[in-house]
């Protein structure tokens, strides 16, 4: 399936925590037409690519961004987030 957002390395990744130990991550993600994202999903440690994420953060964190080719507006890029991420709120 393919999807319009991507894993945004130019910010920072939350490690959720309870008593010590990671039970989740807040990863934030970006729309191919924009510039500089705001949301973020939310992966569980039971999910197969947590130990993945976290291993992809090491190595391309704090990556430059790259323009986008075409800027979306405000509701596509909505309408796309609840579209490729529907338990997201």
């Amino acid at each position: 399936m393919g999807g319009v957002f991507f894993v945004d390395f130019t910010r920072p990744l939350k490690v959720m925590r309870w008593l010590g130990f990671p039970y989740g991550l807040r990863v934030p993600v970006v729309h191919e037409g924009e510039l500089q994202g705001s949301y973020v999903i939310h992966i569980r440690r039971r999910d197969p690519c947590f130990a993945q994420t976290l291993a992809l953060w090491k190595e391309h964190s704090l990556s430059k961004p790259s323009p986008p080719s075409v800027v979306a507006d405000v509701s596509k890029i909505k309408a796309d987030f609840r579209k490729q991420f529907p338990d997201e709120r």
